[in-house]
This record gives structure tokens, sequence and C-alpha cells, in this order.
């Protein structure tokens, strides 16, 4: 399977496999117009900033042809995301949405840095000097 830019807009269409699985459809034509100049740096190589408001369709505007970019072996995709609140949005809703519209599985993880992560020791010193516990008198 080879990555075509300009084929991404007819899948997000009337008349494409979106279209099929949600109900009810919406077309937005700029959220086309957003994948295709997405896919189009893909191929070209680049950055592009893109600024839209609120439910216009971002996350599928990168992320269908990120992953008809993955699915097509031309590389790994990486997205990095501000709050916890988007990466859940796009591992729980988005990720199974895109699976539907390309008829198979995506390899998606969810990466935290390592502030997300509990230090033992740091914990057992806290919990130490709250409980009076480790201190000699």
């Amino acid at each position: 399977m080879s990555f075509n830019a300009e084929t991404i807009p007819d899948l997000m269409g009337p008349e494409g496999p979106l279209a099929s699985i949600m109900d009810p459809y919406e077309d937005r034509p700029f959220q086309r117009e957003m994948a295709l100049e997405v896919a189009r740096l893909m191929e070209t190589g680049g950055t592009i900033a893109i600024e839209a408001p609120t439910g216009i369709g971002k996350s599928l505007g990168y992320g269908l042809p990120a992953s008809v970019w993955a699915q097509s072996g031309a590389g790994p995709v990486v997205v990095s995301t501000f709050t916890k609140a988007l990466q859940e949005q796009l591992l729980r809703s988005e990720a199974p949405r895109l699976q539907q519209i390309l008829g198979s599985d995506l390899n998606v993880r969810v990466l935290k840095g390592r502030t997300n992560y509990l230090c033992y020791r740091r914990f057992e010193t806290e919990r130490r000097a709250a409980t009076g516990a480790g201190t000699v008198a």
C-alpha cells in the first residue's frame, strides 16, 4: 500500500468511509482541506501550523493522514499532545474511529513522561517524614 496525499480527502467526504460510520454525518470541507494539507506535508516534509476552533474535527484532520501514512509503511507517526485529556480522547475515541474508517488495526500507544509516575524513593522519604518513621530521637 503506497501513500497518496490526494486520496485522503475522499476518505472523509460524503461518499467515503467516514460518512458510513458517523451517524449523523456532517460534511466538513475545512476538515478535508486540513487533511489534504497534512497529507501533502507528510509527502514533502516540513512543518505546518493549523488553528481551528473546537469541534472542527482537527483530530481526524491530522489523524487520518497520519494513520494512512503509518499503514502504508512510509514511517512511524508520533502525536504529542499538551493535555492528558486529549491523549485519552485520541486513544479512546479517535483511534477506534480511524480503525473503522481504514478497516484495519492501528498500532497505538500512549507514552507519558516521568512526572506521571510515582518515584518510590521519594514516596518513601515523604511518607517517613509525614509519619515520623525512620527518624532517630
